[in-house]
């Protein structure tokens, strides 16, 4: 038995397993970047994706806290989650909160192709380590100054993501214009008969999610065919 991907997103995953704690697991999700494109490619340390202590290990032990804190997180996506995760093991009371009724964020969208379950399973991980470590969770409520003063914390994380940038086109504020967040997610339905704008890695993905759902799909972009599908090339 050979393993080397899965000890960088999880150094403990033999362990675990010896322990009967396989959903404990943080697992690979097969992306190549921060083990393989960054440092042979872009000439940078190791990093990794899904386990943000790869290459900064020593610099940033998760030591218990010298004082518990009232810690409130708001925005229940990964970095949402990996920051609640990481202050509750460090003995702090964290509340998370996120105005969506499920936790996930764009994980959730980037798990909606079907070629992509392993990000379903690094969604599935998170969420099972913010119950584990008894996280106070507050779903469906979108943050405002009301609830932030009614939890008073002494430390507030703002983890609320990005939005896409849409370009500025004459009729893009249309009832039928989206992103493909939206898509992915399941959010908008698109009909019978889609434009997709953009052939980069996320146009590319949208275009062949559609087609898999039996819609008319025609996919357009401003550079010719050979620039299709840019900047996956190094993680085939």
């Amino acid at each position: 038995v050979a393993l080397g991907r899965p000890l960088i997103a999880d150094p403990f995953f033999v362990q675990k397993i010896a322990d009967g704690k396989v959903s404990e697991i943080c697992k690979c999700i097969l992306c190549n970047q921060g083990c393989t494109e960054y440092p042979l490619i872009k000439k940078t340390t190791l990093m990794c994706t899904v386990n943000p202590q790869v290459g900064r290990e020593a610099d940033q032990p998760v030591s218990k806290a010298g004082r518990h804190r009232e810690v409130m997180i708001i925005g229940g996506g990964p970095a949402g989650m990996y920051a609640a995760v990481t202050a509750a093991k460090r003995g702090h009371r964290v509340t998370l909160l996120e105005k969506a009724s499920y936790l996930g964020g764009n994980l959730s969208a980037a798990s909606g192709v079907f070629f992509k379950k392993e990000i379903e399973e690094l969604k599935k991980y998170l969420i099972t380590e913010v119950e584990r470590n008894s996280i106070r969770m507050e779903l469906g409520q979108e943050a405002d100054s009301s609830i932030i003063k009614k939890f008073h914390p002494e430390v507030l994380i703002l983890a609320t993501g990005a939005v896409p940038a849409m370009p500025m086109i004459p009729g893009i504020e249309r009832k039928n214009v989206t992103n493909v967040v939206d898509v992915l997610s399941g959010r908008y339905d698109t009909g019978g008969k889609v434009i997709v704008v953009g052939g980069g890695m996320m146009g590319c993905e949208a275009a062949v999610f559609l087609k898999g759902r039996g819609r008319d799909v025609v996919l357009v972009d401003i550079h010719g065919l050979d620039k299709l599908g840019l900047g996956m090339e190094s993680r085939l």
